[in-house]
């Protein structure tokens, strides 16, 4: 079984996916082909960052 690199998110990475999702309206699949990722990768990504905004307005 080949394996893939991780995926490493970067801030502008990371910005860019967000624009690809809120602005283009791209699926979690079109957004990992455009950036040569996973639609896994791409996923986790989203909810790590849904889970920090979460903890944060908790702590607001």
């Amino acid at each position: 079984m080949r394996h893939r690199a991780a995926t490493v998110w970067t801030d502008a990475r990371m910005l860019e996916a967000l624009d690809m999702r809120d602005r283009r309206k791209m699926t979690a699949a079109q957004i990992a082909k455009a950036l040569g990722s996973t639609r896994s990768a791409v996923c986790g990504m989203f909810k790590r960052i849904a889970d920090d905004e979460a903890e944060t307005e908790g702590n607001a």
